[in-house]
């Protein structure tokens, strides 16, 4: 079963803007989380980075 925060509305997205460190990027990526104790950061769906597993 999963927890559900009792928020009435007041959540609020947190942004973070951030430079690509990949050499030749240099694209300005966004990254976006709720903001609430717990949540984690997720790559914006139209200026996020995409992920690459090596």
């Amino acid at each position: 079963m999963r927890r559900v925060p009792k928020t009435k509305g007041r959540l609020k997205e947190e942004v973070f803007d951030w430079t690509c460190p990949v050499t030749g990027c240099g694209r300005a990526h966004v990254s976006v989380r709720l903001d609430m104790e717990g949540a984690k950061w997720k790559c914006d769906a139209d200026k996020g980075a995409v992920l690459m597993f090596l």
